[in-house]
């Protein structure tokens, strides 16, 4: 691959990063207590997100699952060869699949109760260069306390806990997507 087509490939990697972070709201208005970025090295990103919706003031709320997947390897097949990449516009947006649930705001709850009993330090120096393998990033709301960490599999061993706990809900919300 030619040195623009390497950079225009890290541009668009960059930019699905970015539009998965940023969110797909069902309504708008809607509350986002937790979203989960799944990052493979070789495989297509995934953001699962979990939103509120407060019907009434003083109501139950219900609860939405949003799952939006890059398509990365259609996308990078644009960056092929130079023949390929001139079929295609100058600026390759972002191929990105969207899938929304509704989905019973206990299960939100429970989510978040475990994410709360995972004690992890904050900082951990762990290993600073990572190469291959699987990214992740959580980033949660709740009123005015917010978090926002990201590691990678094999990070350390007292992050172990908290990849177990990714790994758990993101099989869990695939199978719930893709049943209901």
């Amino acid at each position: 691959m030619e040195q623009q087509g390497r950079e225009q490939l890290v541009d668009l990697r960059t930019r699905a990063l970015n539009t998965l972070k940023k969110g797909f709201s069902p309504t708008g208005s809607d509350v986002r207590r937790l979203q989960l970025l799944e990052i493979p090295s070789f495989e297509a990103w995934t953001s699962f997100e979990l939103y509120d919706h407060q019907v009434e003031p003083d109501s139950l709320s219900s609860s939405t699952l949003v799952l939006a997947t890059w398509k990365t390897e259609s996308d990078i097949e644009k960056f092929r060869d130079p023949g390929t990449r001139l079929r295609y516009p100058a600026v390759v947006e972002p191929t990105i699949e969207m899938l929304t649930r509704p989905l019973d705001s206990a299960i939100t709850k429970k989510i978040l109760a475990e994410l709360n009993e995972l004690n992890v330090q904050a900082l951990d120096p762990g290993r600073s260069l990572i190469i291959d393998g699987t990214g992740y990033e959580l980033n949660v709301s709740y009123g005015s306390f917010q978090l926002s960490r990201r590691w990678h599999q094999g990070y350390t061993r007292e992050w172990e806990r908290v990849q177990n706990w990714a790994q758990r809900w993101i099989a869990a919300l695939r199978q719930l997507a893709a049943v209901t």
